[in-house]
């Protein structure tokens, strides 16, 4: 008697195993079809809409290779872009340059930490200094209210450092067709898990 209750204790124990395995399975090949369709409705709606190219880029990183990077991604594109380059937003906010210089994609890849008192204010001044600029977030880090604020902070694209470089050619599409772009991994953060992972 006490065997056949262990083997039917045991026989709930993995069926609850299994059921809980294919629950996650199932979770995951949901997450993947809606990031697939995703992509294709992002196609179509690329597709049906006039492309303005972002010809003037100004890079804002302290490490100088991703400038030089950048560069050769956006030229594959359009052979016509040109593209400035500064260490840090304040290098780039105090350096006096040539009156009406204007900037079509600001690509930021570094700033203070603290992103509500420097960050945002920080976007302003560059787009009011270069002109009314699409501002791209090209970071290592991952911030939910980042994306939260996005539209209210003048922000067009968030694209992780981490992610293959096609990323970055989605998000400047997407800024040249006038429409905002979060990557791959920032939106699955975000959605998958929200205000439960920070950075």
């Amino acid at each position: 008697m006490r065997g056949k209750i262990k083997m039917k204790r045991k026989y709930r124990y993995n069926n609850r195993n299994t059921t809980n395995g294919i629950n996650c399975r199932t979770k995951q090949v949901k997450n993947l079809l809606l990031c697939a369709l995703a992509r294709i409705c992002d196609k179509l709606y690329l597709c049906g809409m006039e492309q303005c190219p972002l010809n003037n880029v100004l890079v804002i990183d302290e490490i100088p290779l991703i400038a030089v990077g950048l560069q050769e991604v956006f030229r594959s594109l359009h052979p016509s872009i040109k593209v400035g380059f500064f260490e840090n937003i304040y290098s780039a906010l105090g350096t006096p340059g040539p009156e009406g210089r204007v900037f079509d994609l600001i690509v930021l890849g570094s700033w203070p930490e603290d992103a509500f008192s420097h960050l945002y204010p920080s976007i302003a001044g560059l787009k009011e200094k270069f002109g009314a600029s699409r501002v791209m977030l090209y970071t290592t880090l991952y911030d939910y209210t980042i994306i939260e604020k996005m539209a209210e902070c003048g922000i067009d694209a968030y694209v992780h450092k981490f992610e293959p470089v096609d990323e970055v050619v989605n998000a400047y599409r997407r800024l040249a067709a006038g429409a905002p772009y979060i990557s791959g991994m920032l939106q699955t953060l975000f959605y998958d898990y929200g205000q439960g992972v920070r950075k």
